[in-house]
């Protein structure tokens, strides 16, 4: 198979006031989103970017009614999470890079982009994972984490600091054997 050579096309999505922009590469197509003003947090690991919902891609993070302790007492971890991802996608240079498959498709999960985003040269899900807020996901997408989850673990930060049960233990004990209790990433 011979080399495939870079192509950049550019279009804006005026009704969300977004940019996106698709590369072709040697890998995999990739997918940008860009966005100074219109992102909206969902949890420590979704987002809105305009009208597209977008799950970092590798990481899981708490959920909004998972409940951690801190010296034995409730802690808000959930709301700590969401607070140190809204100071990174305010950060300059934000955008995401939504994965693709083979066939060129944009991945999803539960009707989400999957993405690795960033602001400047910070990548935002290696951070979420470094600062202790988020862990690798329970999947072989959460494997280039794992050491950053090692590091985060020795300086006991965020997460690790506090008594909590992995997300997806909580999800599959919340809801049933019956859940579809990881993501697709």
């Amino acid at each position: 198979m011979g080399r495939i050579f870079a192509a950049v096309i550019l279009f804006n999505l005026t009704f969300a006031g977004l940019q996106a922009v698709a590369q072709t590469g040697d890998r995999y197509p990739i997918i940008t989103f860009k966005s100074p003003d219109k992102i909206e947090l969902v949890d420590g690991d979704t987002l809105w970017i305009g009208i597209h919902q977008v799950r970092l891609q590798g990481i899981d993070a708490v959920e909004p009614d998972q409940s951690c302790l801190k010296a034995g007492a409730a802690f808000d971890c959930h709301r700590a999470g969401m607070n140190y991802l809204a100071t990174l996608t305010s950060r300059n240079g934000f955008r995401c890079e939504v994965k693709t498959g083979k066939d060129g498709k944009p991945a999803m999960s539960y009707g989400r982009y999957v993405a690795t985003c960033y602001a400047g040269q910070i990548e935002i899900n290696r951070a979420m994972v470094a600062a202790g807020w988020a862990l690798p996901a329970n999947t072989q997408a959460g494997d280039p984490y794992r050491k950053t989850e090692a590091d985060a673990m020795k300086l006991r930060a965020g997460l690790h600091a506090l008594s909590y049960e992995k997300p997806w233990a909580w999800r599959k004990k919340k809801n049933g054997d019956n859940c579809s209790c990881e993501d697709e990433d």
